[in-house]
């Protein structure tokens, strides 16, 4: 998951500079994609659809 990745590289980044690493807490939760609202009506660009 690529959010997770990045939280290891900010994290990762923060001790070579001797900083305290961000905690990520006060984050909203990404819900999965299965419960976003998906408007089936939008066709990506270049279909012929």
């Amino acid at each position: 998951m690529a959010l997770e990745q990045y939280k290891a590289v900010v994290r990762e980044e923060a001790r070579n500079k001797g900083v305290l690493p961000p905690t990520f807490e006060d984050e909203p939760a990404i819900p999965p994609i299965s419960e976003m609202d998906v408007d089936s009506s939008v066709k990506p660009r270049g279909s012929s659809a």
